[in-house]
């Protein structure tokens, strides 16, 4: 079983318009979506046929069309109910692509906790943990860190993707993936990265601070995946983008559930690469037939460290 954490789900709004500040402005188009990071990630792992589990915290009516939603998709879910209402994001398409990020709920101690026990009571060592995402509010990252701990005593592979700030603190739990894209990876160490190699150098800095893996997704030019047996360099599959909004929560995904599958790190990023590419070319995650067609165009080379 994969089990994702989302500390803060939303609604995507996404909404092509072109905004007068100070006027009434009207839609062209409006679509309403769930979203948050780690829901993306079991909507992906759905699409491949892995059994997974969303998990995190919802509140009010948003909440339950978030609910509804990946049950659509027939995704299983164990929410907890939080203070407050679910958040609603909007994604203005026009002119200048603008976004509006809402709160989100609160989360007490209480409710962490019933979180906690879930985990505690069902995470195995058959199971994947992933935790994606931002903090909500009440959430902190000791929170992160009480995660990872459960992993790691429960033996569950452990996957983080979230932002630089938390992300330093957790590596001490040794995740078996992490996914900075560039400018994340430069944000660290305070540094710039202007080539391939400097990637891998600071990759491999962060395995020196306990990553196992780490998944550098670099944009039109593909990924850099830094192993524990090597350096696998993903070149980018061929398309055009129409929507980077869970893209990198798609490459997440793909690789974690053909690792599950085959343990190749060739074939992971394989599929990571197709499965974050196709979501970019298209205006929701990527699909399994898509996926599973354009699988072949994948290129990856390997290079010893």
């Amino acid at each position: 079983m994969i089990y994702t954490v989302t500390f803060n789900p939303s609604i995507d709004l996404f909404v092509e318009a072109d905004i007068e500040v100070g006027e009434l402005n009207r839609v062209r188009k409006e679509e309403y979506m769930a979203g948050g990071k780690g829901l993306n990630v079991s909507m992906v792992c759905n699409q491949l046929q892995m059994e997974t589990i969303a998990t995190g915290f919802l509140g009010g009516f948003t909440g339950n069309f978030v609910k509804e939603e990946l049950e659509k998709e027939g995704i299983a879910h164990h929410f907890i109910e939080a203070d407050g209402i679910t958040r609603i994001n909007m994604k203005i398409a026009g002119i200048d692509e603008t976004e509006i990020n809402l709160t989100g709920v609160n989360v007490n101690r209480e409710q962490f906790e019933k979180m906690y026990q879930y985990l505690n009571e069902n995470l195995t060592n058959e199971d994947a943990l992933v935790i994606s995402g931002n903090s909500a509010r009440g959430i902190d990252r000791d929170d992160y860190a009480t995660l990872c701990k459960l992993a790691n005593e429960k033996n569950a592979l452990l996957v983080v993707d979230t932002n630089q700030a938390y992300l330093e603190g957790l590596l001490q739990y040794k995740p078996f993936l992490i996914k900075p894209n560039v400018a994340e990876l430069a944000g660290v160490f305070k540094t710039s990265i202007s080539n391939e190699d400097d990637i891998v150098e600071y990759a491999r800095k962060l395995q020196e601070l306990g990553a196992q893996n780490v998944l550098v997704s670099n944009g039109s030019k593909g990924a850099i995946l830094v192993a524990t047996d090597g350096v696998y360099f993903g070149e980018p599959i061929k398309g055009k983008r129409v929507n980077s909004i869970g893209a990198g929560d798609s490459m997440v995904a793909g690789f974690v559930c053909e690792w599950i599958n085959t343990k190749d790190y060739s074939k992971s990023l394989k599929m990571g690469l197709v499965c974050g590419a196709l979501t970019a070319f298209s205006e929701r995650l990527a699909r399994r037939n898509d996926i599973l067609a354009r699988l072949p165009e994948a290129v990856v080379t390997y290079h010893k460290l």
